[in-house]
């Protein structure tokens, strides 16, 4: 047996709220590639290409932004992380406890005004039978595929920390590469002793990758197989055991990025809708925001006597890029 760790980050361009990456990390058969993993769980899981009937008991799962809209509301993506929950035998009912078990930064929710006040809020999806049943059916079909998801990961940069970040990294590009590598290292660890493909969506436009990898996993001699506008390749051996890492244009393509990607999403919208609930109670009229450069400048003019009011520093809720 293997493990491919996929990643995927929401919110990298908003000025409010955080930045989340999240991660999946699954044990699949040896030799089965991450590009492959949709179509071995076919009979149990919907991809983005499919045209589901209504009768369709399959899990879809995609690319977040396929997957959600402000119109469409979270089903979809609140469907896949609780599937996800279900399969690791992980029960939640607040959303404190959801930061709690998902989030490496959990702690930053107990130090941010807007967060805090929410942490006790009942959260998740009605839990009927049918939602049960369709969470077992997957369980079924991903054992007889002799495919596992053994952890759902996230780490969650709020804007103070963010900013402190970059200021230290230089770029936003630089910061969300660390980042994203510095979690990845921190599950790796985690794994026992079998050989592990990560696969991340591409930073942007970053062709390299091999000088922060060896910052991240010190002592390890990275071969970089590819370089190139499509993806990026490295492979090493880590523990004794191999290490291949593929940063992918398009990498929501592969089911692990995908559901990494509906992970980070999930995440992110939970807080912009605790963010947005925090200052309606104190501007009632205030039209909600989605934290992205142009309506959040109106959001910051709307919410500047309230802010003023209640001695909150910009650097806690603003992103300087």
């Amino acid at each position: 047996m293997e493990y491919i760790i996929g990643m995927d980050e929401a919110g990298y361009g908003p000025n409010l709220g955080p930045l989340v990456i999240g991660a999946t990390v699954w044990e699949v058969p040896a030799g089965l590639r991450s590009e492959q993993l949709f179509t071995h769980l076919a009979h149990v899981i919907a991809s983005p290409s499919d045209s589901p009937s209504p009768g369709d008991a399959r899990l879809r799962v995609g690319d977040s932004k396929a997957l959600y809209s402000s119109g469409k509301g979270l089903e979809h993506l609140e469907r896949g992380v609780w599937a996800g929950l279900g399969l690791l035998g992980v029960k939640v009912c607040s959303f404190g406890r959801l930061w709690h078990v998902l989030d490496l930064n959990a702690s930053a929710l107990q130090q941010i005004s807007p967060w805090r006040e929410a942490l006790d809020r009942p959260i998740g999806p009605a839990m009927h039978d049918g939602f049960c049943s369709k969470v077992e059916h997957l369980r079924d079909g991903m054992a007889a595929a002799g495919v596992r998801l053994t952890a759902m990961r996230c780490r969650s940069l709020f804007p103070q920390e963010f900013n402190d970040l970059l200021e230290r990294h230089g770029s936003k590009g630089t910061l969300l590469t660390r980042e994203t590598l510095s979690l990845a290292a921190a599950i790796i660890d985690s794994l026992p002793p079998r050989p592990i493909t990560l696969v991340c969506d591409k930073h942007g436009g970053r062709n390299r990758y091999l000088e922060m990898l060896t910052t991240h996993f010190s002592g390890c001699f990275f071969e970089v197989l590819e370089e190139t506008r499509r993806q990026s390749r490295y492979r090493t051996k880590i523990a004794q055991r191999r290490l291949e890492v593929t940063f992918q244009m398009h990498g929501e393509s592969c089911l692990p990025v995908a559901w990494a990607s509906m992970l980070a999403k999930y995440m992110r919208e939970l807080a912009m809708g605790v963010l947005n609930d925090f200052w309606r109670q104190h501007v009632p009229e205030l039209r909600p925001t989605a934290g992205y450069p142009n309506d959040a400048r109106r959001f910051w003019a709307d919410t500047a006597e309230a802010r003023r009011k209640l001695g909150l520093s910009d650097c806690m809720l603003w992103r300087n890029r």
